[in-house]
């Protein structure tokens, strides 16, 4: 089981450029389960969204992460 699952999302247009950036945390996460994220930003992106990256991170695969 994990707790504290910081799942970061980054949107960048087609030339690479960041377009936002979002975190959200999942308070516990058992072994074996699957949870859906949502994502929702307050403006409209100023171009195109070409790719997302998600990145999930837990303290208990990387002890040093910061909150």
């Amino acid at each position: 089981n994990l707790s504290e699952v910081l799942v970061n999302a980054l949107v960048f247009d087609g030339a690479g450029n960041l377009l936002g950036v979002h975190r959200t945390l999942i308070a516990n996460l058992p072994s074996g389960s699957v949870k859906a994220v949502k994502f929702i930003w307050p403006t409209v992106f100023t171009a195109p969204v070409s790719s997302l990256l998600v990145e999930p991170r837990s303290r208990a695969l990387l002890p040093g992460l910061a909150p």
